[in-house]
């Protein structure tokens, strides 16, 4: 993913050119990580995903730990969506917890999903005060390696549920794609790729495995195991 920022300001060519370097060695440093349905707060999906704790709070700073086992400060985080469940002015307090520049991609259980106007600004602006950088919604397209790639918290095809839900949502465009919303039903299927908790063990995936899963080409994997809390402690 490209983060270089372009600059307003009139300088020298040669200072011009310094600063454009620098800010691409400072890239390289940075790393990328995708994630999704952490649902801080939220005590019914440890049953319904057979996550392994025996509470919310047990569940919540695992997650955390989990997390900023593999992110960096400096890295960046996409997260896909369905951050915070439960009362979200208090699930919101360990997204202040977590590592990196994280950019929230709006799934249908977080807050400013279906709101407009200062609804959606206010919605907004408990995510900023927790420390979510940017807020995107629908789905967007960015690049994972050499790969052009679609994400979206919604995958074509498949729930978590029964039914195919929110199909108005759904990405409509081919080729790769990222996503969460099915907690753990695949890992990678049918050019789909769940990068939720669920399905990687709690933790967030690496842009380099991305990439290498998706050179290799139309592969269908099931979610890794959870190691369980006490294991991982």
């Amino acid at each position: 993913m490209q983060f270089i920022a372009q600059r307003a300001v009139k300088k020298p060519t040669n200072i011009l050119i310094l600063n454009e370097f620098v800010a691409m060695i400072d890239e390289m440093k940075h790393y990328t990580w995708y994630t999704s349905d952490h649902h801080f707060g939220h005590f019914n999906i440890i049953e319904y995903c057979n996550r392994p704790y025996a509470n919310v709070q047990d569940m919540n700073d695992d997650l955390v730990a989990r997390f900023n086992s593999v992110v960096k400060p400096d890295d960046s985080v996409m997260i896909l969506g369905d951050l915070c469940m439960g009362k979200v002015t208090e699930s919101l307090e360990y997204v202040k917890l977590l590592n990196g520049h994280k950019t929230l991609l709006v799934g249908n259980h977080d807050k400013p999903f279906g709101t407009t106007g200062d609804k959606q600004k206010r919605c907004e602006q408990m995510y900023f005060d927790a420390g979510i950088d940017e807020i995107l919604y629908g789905s967007v397209t960015t690049s994972v390696g050499k790969h052009l790639v679609t994400l979206c918290h919604f995958p074509r095809s498949g729930d978590s549920k029964y039914d195919d839900r929110y199909a108005e949502y759904r990405p409509t465009r081919g080729g790769v794609l990222l996503h969460g919303h099915t907690h753990g039903k695949w890992r990678v299927k049918d050019g789909q790729i769940d990068v939720g908790v669920d399905s990687w063990s709690g933790t967030p995936v690496g842009e380099e495995t991305l990439a290498n899963l998706i050179t290799a080409g139309n592969l269908d994997l099931n979610r890794l195991s959870w190691t369980s809390y006490d294991e991982y402690q």
